[in-house]
């Protein structure tokens, strides 16, 4: 990953929103998510960093129901004291529905926006998003200074801020959750957001375990129990709405080591109600997994706007169809809407106070491992340019929106959406049947005996055949709409009946998608974290060990994108982008599909003080409950 990024004034920030422009990063429960946005820079005092109205959360994450027997309950230990912070008696109860739980609720290796969801009323940043996507003080007494070359940030703590386990909190918990995520090395898959930061990389980057977990990032240096100073290699404005990611939430090194490794990999310290330690707003009371939630107000949370709610439920739903009927009959509050409803909700007068149209500047596409990178051996789309090309070629992207979809989704032909730095309307891959039918040919698969071992390949690749097919998490309906359509047009127009390989659990779609890399043809999507085409370029497809899940590497593609963080001009930037996008068209590295919208029900006329925006729900503490 390149470890420059951009200068001071070439941070953009959205002139033009449908509701809002940022939305999570990384992958998103409902792939449907939509972004038309316009592009302003702007510079940020030389003393003082400004708020912005750039942002993003949640990455994204795509998830699941486990359908297993759930284990026995965790609940949370007592509080240490009765801090008046708690929700005024029968202030009410928020039932809110999530299609899986969450992956981890630990900050160094969170990816996903159930996660991010569920963690940012848990845990409290320095600074973070409030529901106008402005970055304000959370933890921290006010936004950082910076120095007058844009280089170093100064956070100066609140005191007197308590753990909900009573435990004080110092900006040493900060700083050491940030060196944590760096020396957590690949598995922590968010550690780019601190590339910025001098000795970062390095630290993240230390092949050797015991050194890179013995090692501390150099650009970080605790001044005293509530003061930190963060050095970065280039001016960064964008930087401090990323500090409000959470990848920049603290940690309980007490809570984090009792289980006697603080390099898990999976987070076992905030997998269970009775051992994670937070300091947001809310602690977890009660984690059946797999099942529900219960979450209460946290009574040692001394911060700004306190919880108002007396709890709130997270019910594990699978399936669309039944959290929609569970609506209906007054049991839960929040919902994503069945593809298959949309547009008749969308008219049903029943409906017109709960209905919901998140736009989100989210990219979706049908993703294709180049293995050779990780395990040595090719497969046929790493080292066959017109086989990628004839896939490219087969899929009618409009009718995947107009009809799968219904109408919730655009086609999108390139990786950043429309709006951003750098966007410029390409159809390399216009859709035509005939054309996929001839590269096919091209490719080497010109008899029905070759595009039967094609077929075979594709469907039983992997162990047993569980890594092979069209792969996605079957959380949602959408998803399952929209990849049967990719099915069919493949069938129609190469002569392949591909299997769907839908994956129960969004704990494992992430696990083997991801650090594994197991998967062949899959769904991919991602969102922004901040309105900036290097989130996009580099996060995804630039040579490195982590976020590129596809394995896709290019010496030309990783210079064009550096060449793009660290020109001086927003027009010299933008070229380069372009210069980056051409490649992978060129080289038919992705195959991009749609940007939409997340259609959802949301009982308004109760909730007060709740809304979505492109980066998801806004925190539970901003929320009343109207009786």
């Amino acid at each position: 990953m390149s470890k420059k990024k951009l200068n001071l004034t070439h941070v953009m920030v959205l002139g033009v929103m449908l509701a809002a422009l940022v939305t999570a990063c990384g992958d998103s429960t409902a792939t449907t998510a939509a972004a038309t946005t316009a592009a302003a820079t702007t510079a940020a005092p030389a003393t003082t960093a400004a708020a912005t109205t750039a942002a993003a959360t949640t990455a994204a994450a795509t998830t699941a129901a486990a359908t297993t027997a759930a284990p026995a309950a965790t609940t949370a230990p007592a509080a240490t004291t009765t801090a008046a912070t708690t929700a005024a008696a029968g202030a009410g109860v928020f039932r809110y529905r999530q299609g899986s739980e969450a992956k981890t609720l630990d900050p160094g290796i969170i990816t996903d926006n159930i996660s991010i969801t569920i963690g940012q009323n848990l845990f409290q940043g320095l600074v973070e998003l409030n529901p106008k996507l402005d970055v304000v003080p959370a933890a921290a007494e006010a936004l950082p200074t910076k120095s007058p070359d844009g280089k170093v940030f100064t956070y100066k703590l609140k005191k007197g801020l308590k753990w909900s386990n009573g435990d004080p909190l110092t900006m040493k918990d900060y700083v050491y959750a940030w060196n944590r995520v760096a020396q957590l090395g690949a598995v922590a898959e968010y550690a780019f957001v601190q590339s910025e930061i001098v000795g970062a990389d390095d630290v993240n980057g230390e092949k050797d375990d015991a050194k890179r977990q013995a090692a501390t990032i150099s650009g970080i240096k605790l001044i005293d129990d509530y003061t930190v100073e963060i050095t970065l290699i280039n001016p960064a404005s964008y930087f401090l709405t990323e500090s409000a990611l959470w990848t920049y939430w603290p940690v309980n090194q007490k809570a984090v080591e009792a289980k006697g490794n603080k390099f898990d990999d999976k987070g076992s310290w905030a997998s269970e109600a009775s051992t994670l330690v937070g300091n947001g707003p809310f602690i977890l009371k009660e984690w059946k997994h797999d099942v529900s939630m219960k979450i209460e107000p946290n009574p040692n949370y001394v911060g700004n706007d306190k919880p108002q709610i007396a709890s709130v439920t997270v019910d594990i739903i699978k399936d669309d169809s039944t959290a929609k009927l569970k609506f209906d009959n007054n049991e839960l509050d929040d919902v994503l809407v069945p593809v298959a409803d949309i547009q008749n909700l969308k008219k049903d007068a029943k409906y017109k106070d709960f209905y919901n149209e998140a736009p989100q500047a989210r990219i979706t596409w049908l993703a294709m491992n180049m293995g050779a990178i990780t395990n040595g051996s090719d497969t046929p789309f790493a080292k066959n340019l017109k086989l990628r090309q004839a896939f490219s070629y087969a899929i009618d992207r409009q009718l995947i929106t107009d009809g799968a979809l219904q109408g919730s989704a655009v086609p999108n032909r390139i990786l950043i959406p429309e709006g951003f730095l750098g966007y410029k309307k390409l159809d390399t891959y216009p859709f035509s049947a005939e054309k996929a039918k001839a590269m096919l040919k091209e490719a080497g698969y010109d008899t029905p005996e070759k595009v039967k071992g094609l077929e075979d390949y594709i469907n039983n690749y992997g162990p047993g055949g569980k890594s092979g097919g069209l792969a996605f998490n079957a959380d949602t309906s959408t998803n399952t709409a929209w990849m049967t359509s990719i099915q069919q047009q493949l069938k129609t127009n190469l002569g392949l009946n591909i299997k769907l390989n839908p994956i129960p659990t969004f704990k494992e779609f992430l696990d083997r998608r991801g650090p594994q890399k197991e998967f062949l043809l899959y769904r991919a999507s991602w969102g922004a974290d901040f309105p900036d085409p290097q989130n996009f370029y580099e996060a995804l497809f630039v040579t490195q060990p982590s976020g590129n899940q596809s394995n896709y590497s290019s010496k030309e593609f990783d210079a064009a994108v550096k060449k793009g963080n660290i020109a001086d001009t927003p027009a010299q930037r933008a070229e380069f982008y372009q210069q980056a996008e051409k490649i992978l068209q060129d080289e038919a590295a992705y195959i991009p599909l749609f940007t939409g919208i997340e259609v959802r029900l949301i009982r308004k006329p109760v909730l007060q003080g709740y809304s979505y925006s492109s980066q998801g729900p806004s925190q539970w503490k901003y929320m009343t409950i109207k009786k």
